[in-house]
């Protein structure tokens, strides 16, 4: 059996890195850092990152990106440590184009996965949050189909 890849939310750290990247660069509007962001995600919210996604936008913001992609998700058998309550890269993917192909914004989005998930943001999904806010996100698409 193939192991899976999981998301791993960006870090804090990571998170301050790119906010004040974005600060000191005058010639990025707010506009600007949330485009490069949707066009990775979906969803213009640096905390819908991964760090591998988070990684790759930092190099960006630095001029010393070597890759078009960001790197792949890690693995179960990558990461150290127990990693059994990280959400599976896949269903956090399909959440994140859902609420794209929703045309939700990310206030909206929160409102969603806080009534579900009881959470506010992709970044504090767990693996079973992930699955209830997955299934819930399920019957939203049927609903409007």
């Amino acid at each position: 059996m193939n192991p899976k890849p999981l998301f791993e939310a960006i870090t804090d750290k990571q998170a301050l890195l790119i906010e004040m990247l974005v600060n000191e660069r005058i010639d990025l509007s707010t506009d600007e850092i949330d485009s490069m962001i949707t066009e990775l995600t979906g969803i213009p919210s640096i905390g819908s990152m991964s760090k591998q996604e988070a990684s790759f936008i930092i190099d960006t913001l630095m001029d010393k990106q070597e890759w078009d992609l960001p790197r792949s998700p890690r693995t179960e058998d990558e990461i150290e440590g127990d990693c059994s309550s990280l959400p599976s890269y896949k269903q956090i993917y399909a959440l994140r184009k859902h609420v794209q192909e929703l045309g939700w914004t990310v206030e909206r989005f929160s409102e969603w996965l806080m009534k579900h998930a009881n959470v506010s943001s992709i970044k504090a999904l767990d693996r079973e949050k992930t699955k209830a806010a997955y299934n819930a996100m399920f019957y939203v698409l049927k609903a409007r189909n």
